[in-house]
């Protein structure tokens, strides 16, 4: 028993030996020194992690940008063909109606008949969104509204063109095939008399003209939605582009 106590006692004056001769300043100091070093290696991966997700943020969104710039070009080109074609079907139903006198004006829009529109979408950039996960996008109010444009907007137009095409391919190129005749100086109708007495004529032109009204009215709505979506993605980048 005595020589158990001998032994912790020698133990204990040793550690006690051993703990006073450490130079504690020197050792906190080195302790501290990891500490904030793993800490700032930890900062600097998160912040490092952090800049290359908004980089990829910033790049899909001018990437976006850049393919809505190109669409609102497009439904530009088209809400023009479209108010041009309402306008030359309504010509046509009134002359036809009142049997007027073929006009200059009536002439001057023939042309539109010789047509459709094709909506050229840019989804390259949605796209690619979709692969790189819509998460992508941090500013919820822009997802949606990228969502809603690309899955709801232009699959409407672009259903809706397919049917307004059909109605052109049996309908309205074979009355041009039949009436109009182009020349030099332009178009031109072959036999106009006939066509004014042509009852199968009438209805024709009114479902182009309700149809194209509502293709018309998509464009706009579309076109509206180019308009504010390119606003937020200016913003948006402007914001972001300060991270990088």
């Amino acid at each position: 028993m005595t020589q158990k106590r001998n032994f912790f006692k020698r133990l204990v004056t040793r550690c006690t030996h051993l703990f006073q001769s450490i130079n504690w300043k020197y050792a906190l100091g080195e302790i501290f020194l990891l500490f904030v070093g793993i800490n700032l290696a930890i900062a600097f991966n998160n912040w490092n992690t952090n800049r290359i997700k908004v980089k990829i943020e910033w790049e899909t969104l001018k990437e976006l940008k850049e393919g809505i710039q190109k669409d609102h070009k497009d439904i530009e080109t088209n809400i023009f063909g479209h108010k041009g074609r309402q306008q030359l079907y309504r010509y046509l139903t009134d002359h036809i109606e009142h049997k007027r006198p073929v006009s200059d004006t009536l002439l001057a829009f023939l042309p539109y008949l010789m047509g459709t529109t094709t909506f050229v979408t840019n989804t390259a950039p949605y796209e690619m969104l979709k692969a790189r996960g819509l998460d992508v996008i941090s500013n919820d109010s822009i997802r949606l509204k990228l969502l809603t444009y690309y899955d709801i907007s232009q699959e409407w137009i672009v259903d809706n063109e397919i049917l307004h095409r059909e109605h052109f391919k049996n309908y309205l190129k074979p009355f041009a095939l039949k009436y109009v005749r182009l020349k030099e100086g332009g178009y031109y109708f072959a036999d106009y008399e006939a066509m004014l007495t042509d009852t199968s004529i009438p209805p024709i032109f009114y479902w182009a003209i309700r149809t194209d009204s509502y293709i018309l009215q998509l464009y706009k709505n579309a076109l509206q939605e180019t308009e504010t979506l390119n606003q937020l993605l200016e913003t948006e980048i402007e914001r972001l582009s300060t991270k990088l």
